[in-house]
C-alpha cells in the first residue's frame, strides 16, 4: 500500500459513492419487480423463490446487487457512485491479470449481495448466538469505519479492498473541508462507541444495584421479622394466658400481638387490616381506628 501515491478515499467520499450505487440498485431492483409481475407466478425465477421459500423482494435487492456488482466490480471497472465520487478500488489495473483477484472479487460481491444476512441467520439459529452479539459486531465495525476510513463494509475488511481518490487536492480550501467532514463522522463513530459501552454496561450495573438492593430489603426483612413476637414461644409475654394468645382472625398463634381501645387483642397485622375497612373491633364492636391500633410489648 505504501506504492501508491494517491491518497487513501475519506469517509465523506466513500459514503457519498455508497449512496449513489445504492439509488442506482434501487432503480433496477423496481425494474426486476416489474418484470417479476410480467411474467407471473409461473415464471422460473418465481418458482425458485417459493421452492426455497425465500421472501420475493428481499430475494429481487439481492440479486438486484449482485448483477450490478458482477457488471461494475467484477469486470473491473469503477461504478457509477465511484466515478462521481472520484474514488477507485486499489489494484483496479491488476484486475485482468490477475486470476486470484478476480476469486477474491467474485467472494466480495456474493458477500455483499446477501451473505451477511444469511450468516447472521445461521448463527442465531444453528449456533445460538443472540441477535444482539451480532448486531453489536456490526456497530463496532460501523464505528471503527467511521473513525479511521478504512473498510466500508466487512468484506472490504476480509478480502482487504480499500479506496483510494483518483485526484490530489487542488487547494487547502479544499482539503481543510474535507477534514472537517471526515472530522464530523469522527464524532459519530464516538457516539457509536458510547452506544455500545452504554448498552452494554447498563445491564450490568443495573444488576449489581438491584442484587446490593435485594440483599438490604431481605437484611430489612429480616430484622423486622426478628423483631416481631410470636406469641407460640411461651416464654413471649408470658402475661397473656394460653387461652388468649390465639388470634380469632387468622386463627393461628399472635404474631406482634396488638390492642385497640376496648383491649382485645390480635395479630398487628390482621387488626390494622380489619380497621382500614371496618373502623371497629372484631370481637366488640367497639369503634377503632387504624392509628389507635397499639402493639404489645
Amino acid at each position: 500500500m505504501s506504492n501508491y501515491k494517491l491518497p487513501f478515499a475519506d469517509v465523506p467520499a466513500i459514503v457519498v459513492a455508497d449512496n449513489k450505487d445504492d439509488e442506482v440498485i434501487s432503480h433496477l431492483h423496481n425494474k426486476l419487480k416489474d418484470l417479476s409481475a410480467m411474467l407471473g407466478n409461473k415464471s422460473c425465477l418465481n418458482r425458485m423463490f417459493r421452492l426455497l421459500h425465500w421472501n420475493k423482494d428481499v430475494s429481487l435487492q439481492m440479486v438486484s446487487k449482485f448483477l450490478y456488482l458482477m457488471v461494475t466490480v467484477f469486470v473491473g471497472i469503477r461504478t457509477p457512485g465511484q466515478q462521481f465520487a472520484d474514488i477507485s478500488y486499489i489494484g483496479n489495473t491488476e484486475f485482468h491479470k490477475n486470476l486470484k483477484l478476480r476469486m477474491k472479487r467474485l467472494l466480495y460481491i456474493f458477500g455483499c449481495s446477501g451473505a451477511t444476512a444469511v450468516i447472521q441467520k445461521i448463527l442465531v439459529k444453528h449456533f445460538a448466538i443472540h441477535e444482539s452479539v451480532v448486531e453489536t459486531f456490526c456497530q463496532l465495525h460501523l464505528a471503527t469505519f467511521y473513525m479511521n476510513a478504512k473498510y466500508r463494509f466487512f468484506w472490504n475488511r476480509l478480502f482487504g479492498f480499500r479506496y483510494v481518490l483518483q485526484h490530489t487536492f487542488a487547494n487547502e480550501e479544499e482539503e481543510e473541508y474535507r477534514k472537517t467532514y471526515s472530522y464530523n463522522y469522527k464524532t459519530i463513530g464516538k457516539l457509536i462507541l458510547c452506544r455500545l459501552a452504554y448498552k452494554t454496561l447498563y445491564p450490568c450495573i443495573s444488576q449489581l444495584f438491584s442484587k446490593t438492593r435485594s440483599r438490604e430489603l431481605q437484611k430489612q426483612k429480616t430484622s423486622h421479622t426478628e423483631q416481631q413476637i410470636n406469641l407460640s414461644d411461651p416464654l413471649q409475654l408470658t402475661y397473656i394466658p394460653e387461652t388468649s394468645r390465639t388470634c380469632i382472625l387468622c386463627s393461628s398463634e399472635m404474631l406482634s400481638p396488638s390492642c385497640g381501645p376496648c383491649g382485645h387483642i390480635f395479630c398487628w397485622t390482621c387488626l390494622i387490616e380489619w380497621c382500614k375497612t371496618k373502623k371497629n373491633c372484631p370481637l366488640c364492636r367497639q369503634a377503632c381506628l387504624p392509628q389507635e391500633v397499639v402493639p404489645l410489648r
